[in-house]
């Protein structure tokens, strides 16, 4: 981005001029034209240079059910800027705690069953290992639901919006330049 500023009636070569930006979110770089009388009125070109930068894109293929932000509207760490339709996904994690649930079940009763011993160790670690993976297919689901919102990294600015709400997208398509 560049900037022209006009400084008034101010003596380059006797005053320091300093620009201050609300945020500090830019880098500056300030280029003046040499002048010889007080009164003339110098263009002051200024260069901002984003201290953060980066285009964010879908980790998913999934249609865009909340978009929050236009170009050049402001956003702050932490911000939702990119809400998905992740109903699949939530239907999956109930389906998945649902066999947990059922897994643990069977476990407990294969435990006492055990101690009475009427059942084998075997069948025993087999049920075991039925919770131990109904519980990582619950932590893959969430894992899935982590991707259904973009939130901002950094605070800054939207530079340019490539999506628009409703829009399907798909994974590593290119949603927002911040």
């Amino acid at each position: 981005m560049r900037y022209i500023l006009t400084a008034m009636k101010f003596n380059l070569h006797k005053i320091q001029l300093v620009l201050l930006l609300v945020g500090g979110a830019f880098n500056t770089v300030l280029y003046a034209d040499s002048l010889t009388e007080f009164s003339q009125t110098p263009d002051i070109r200024a260069q901002l240079n984003a201290r953060h930068t980066t285009i964010l894109s879908s980790e998913m293929s999934a249609k865009i059910t909340k978009l929050s932000v236009q170009e050049g509207d402001r956003f702050k760490q932490g911000e939702l800027l990119v809400a998905f339709n992740c109903a699949e996904q939530y239907a999956q994690l109930k389906k998945a705690q649902a066999a947990a649930t059922a897994a643990e079940k069977t476990y407990a009763v294969n435990k006492r069953l055990l101690a009475l011993n009427s059942m084998s160790p075997l069948e025993f670690e087999m049920a075991a290992a039925e919770v131990a993976k109904a519980k990582a297919d619950i932590a893959l689901v969430r894992a899935v639901l982590q991707k259904c919102k973009i939130v901002a990294p950094f605070s800054g600015r939207i530079a340019e919006r490539m999506v628009n709400p409703y829009q399907y997208v798909k994974a590593g398509e290119p949603l927002l330049d911040i």
